[in-house]
Formats: C-alpha cells, structure tokens, sequence
C-alpha cells in the first residue's frame, strides 16, 4: 500500500513537471528571446534575423549594453503582453532621457528627446511630466493644442509630510495625455540667480518612481530614467501585422481589441464570433482568454492551459 502511494506521488511530480517544461513559447522557434536582465522578449519583439520580429519598429538590438529597440533607440528593462480584456494595453518599460536647461548642468550624455512618430508606441497615462528645479517653469512642446507643464518653487511652506517628493517646493508635475509619442521640453525665462545655480530638469517617469527618491535634485546625477511605460498595439499597415490578422481566423482561444480610425472607439473580435462589424481599424492589442496561454501573436498562437496539480 505505502508503496502503491509513493509511486502516485513521483508520478504526479513528474506529470507536473513535464507539463512546466511544456509552457508555450513566447518568441518564435530557433530566435533568441533573451538579452542581459531582459529575460521574456515576445513576438512581435524579437532580435537577430527578420523572421524574428514582426517588422522593424520590432527589432531589438542586443549588446553588451542591454536590450534597445533599434528605431527609436531606447533601452528595454521588460515587456509586457495583455493578460485579459481587464488590462487594454501591452507595454514596454525603457528608460527615458533627462533634459536639463542647459548642458552645463549634466555631465551626462543624455539631454535629447525622444520622437516616437508613426510608431507603434506611445507614451503610457501611467508616467507623470516632472520637472525639477528652483522658480521653476517647464513646458512641453509639440503637444498642440494642449498645454502641458508645471511650475515649482522655492517656498518652503509647500513641503509636505504626505511622503510626497513632488509637491510644488523644487519640484512640479502634471499628467499627460494618451497617445503622446513625441517628448520634448522648453523652460521659459526665469530668475536664474535662483535655485541651483539655475539648472533645471524634466522627464518622464512613473509617478512611484519619483516617490522612491529622497530629493528632486538627485536626478542630476543620472543619465535615464529608468522607469517609463510605453504601450504598444498591432497597427493595420504592415505586411506583416495584415498576415497576423489574417490568420486568426484559424486560431483558438483569444480575443482583440480593434481600434478604429479616426479616434478612440474599438470593438471586440475573438475566435468565437469571427465577426468584425467595421473593417475601418487602424490598430489592435489581442490577449490569450480564460482558460488558455501564450503568445496571440505567434502562428501558434494560444494554447489551452493544462491543470498543474
């Protein structure tokens, strides 16, 4: 009996085990999906040869460095793919420039913006502007018509006990609005024989980020910020993003989210209906469904998730 029983037991261990070596890929066969602490890059991202990424927004380039997607040169730290319909976007964390008033301030190399424009990424609602500095006044620019910027100064009385680092005393910031590819910063005239010897900052960054710092001013002593969210979709004008969709007509267990042009509208479309009621869509995120796993944007596709008892 006690016998009969240990051989359940290393049997039902071994079937778990064997069923953890069978997760679905998330990068297609025989292409590296790894680089440095990037340990998950998933199709459509990939590196190496062409028929490692969907198209050339995808490629990343892997050196010693660290992981960077290629065409707009920014260093990956994750990427992420939608998990339910809960969640709408995919998303990439990178790290994102400082730019400063003037270059005397850094003895970096960053201090340029970032053009993201016909990408298919933007800037997450997720990452705040902020800007650092004494009698501080910083606009973003190319954001017609919306105005986005902030203003800080140096009157103690706005320091908080809240845990807040960026109250209005040396520091300032704003939201910013979806679907923002582009960042740039201007900083209008002000009283430079205040502050620190007049230098003044602005980024982005996710607004927890900014609470794990002691002071504002420490960003002068970094290169990048090391916590921007981008998200990114399948936009519908590629060869290769048309072939995908295409194919999910014979594909199981996932559902999209199809974005329409122009604006912000979108319809669902999942293996069950098979219905699209506007062909009109300029764009769309796709997500494995209850009770399946994997990559939607693989040929493969998803898979029905195995019980690991």
């Amino acid at each position: 009996m006690a016998v009969q029983f240990v051989i359940r037991i290393t049997f039902l261990l071994l079937l778990t085990y064997g069923l953890a070596e069978a997760a679905p890929p998330i990068g297609k066969s025989d292409c590296q999906n790894h680089c440095g602490n990037v340990t998950n890059i998933p199709y459509p991202f990939g590196i190496g040869s062409s028929q490692c990424y969907m198209d050339d927004w995808f490629e990343i380039v892997c050196n010693r460095s660290g992981a960077f997607l290629k065409r707009i040169n920014m260093e990956v730290l994750e990427i992420s793919i939608q998990t339910s319909r809960r969640y709408a976007d995919n998303t990439v964390l990178v790290k994102s420039p400082i730019i400063s008033s003037n270059p005397s301030c850094t003895s970096m190399s960053s201090g340029g913006g970032v053009n993201m424009k016909g990408s298919p990424f933007t800037f997450s609602v997720s990452n705040n502007f902020i800007s650092v500095g004494c009698d501080n006044s910083a606009i973003m620019t190319e954001t017609d018509p919306m105005i986005i910027g902030c203003k800080s100064n140096c009157d103690t009385s706005l320091i908080n006990d809240k845990g807040n680092t960026c109250s209005g005393y040396n520091c300032c910031e704003a939201t910013i609005p979806s679907g923002l590819q582009t960042f740039n910063v201007s900083f209008p005239s002000t009283d430079d024989k205040k502050g620190q010897e007049g230098c003044r900052y602005a980024f982005l960054a996710e607004e927890e980020w900014l609470y794990n710092i002691s002071l504002p001013f420490s960003v002068e002593k970094i290169d990048f910020i090391p916590a921007v969210v981008l998200d990114w979709r399948i936009y519908n004008w590629t060869k290769g993003s048309l072939q995908m969709f295409e194919s999910f007509t014979i594909r199981q267990g996932f559902a999209c989210r199809l974005y329409s042009t122009p604006g912000s509208n979108y319809e669902y479309y999942s293996y069950e209906s098979k219905v699209i009621k506007s062909t009109n869509f300029s764009k769309f995120g796709c997500w494995c469904v209850w009770g399946y796993e994997g990559n939607p944007y693989l040929p493969t596709g998803c898979e029905v998730l195995m019980p690991t008892w």
